[in-house]
């Protein structure tokens, strides 16, 4: 095997296995880096909150002594935390983008940006990198990543069933064919 080859394998290898980290002293650049995330999930409370998404709709969240509920419209939900100057979210956006063309009738997406960014960057953000799903934006993402047990990189993606059931947490980047395998798991 070449030289080139085996770089290139590696590269491909290192993509799928990255996750950019919570502590990455990474800015972004307007110089804006994320809230610091506690891993102290949200113990035996009763909670009430709504992410508030770009497009102006909400999706209102209830968390019960680590019970999470939300209302899915009756499809299995996949939530991807990222920032915008995570180059293994920005990769994860593509494949996203696909399954929610793919599967509209059976998923919703949502993206939380846990970030803090001005209106104008994130829908210039969106528009680059061609997001067609839905991100939610503001103080609340914080609370609902607390509530799931915390963040420690990006992306962090969780998916849950049509019964708000955690099926699985996923660390970095993922591959496409693993994650549409559970997506399908999910739907059936």
């Amino acid at each position: 095997m070449t030289f080139k080859k085996i770089f290139f394998l590696f590269v491909i290898f290192s993509l799928f296995f990255t996750a950019c980290d919570k502590n990455s002293k990474e800015k972004d650049e307007q110089g804006l880096t994320q809230k610091n995330i506690s891993s102290d999930k949200i113990e035996n409370t009763k909670n009430s909150f709504a992410l508030t998404m770009l497009n102006g709709n909400s999706l209102s969240i209830k968390t019960q002594n680590d019970r999470i509920t939300f209302n899915n419209n009756n499809k299995i939900s996949l939530f991807m935390f990222f920032t915008t100057w995570c180059k293994p979210c920005i990769a994860q956006i593509l494949d996203l983008n696909r399954f929610e063309e793919k599967y509209k009738q059976n998923l919703q997406i949502i993206g939380i940006l846990i970030e803090e960014q001005d209106r104008q960057n994130i829908e210039a953000f969106m528009q680059k990198n061609k997001i067609k799903f839905d991100v939610a934006i503001g103080d609340n993402n914080y609370l609902f990543a607390k509530s799931l047990g915390g963040i420690n990189g990006m992306p962090t993606l969780f998916l849950f069933d049509k019964n708000n059931n955690l099926i699985r947490q996923y660390l970095g980047l993922i591959p496409i064919e693993m994650l549409e395998i559970d997506i399908q798991k999910a739907i059936d």
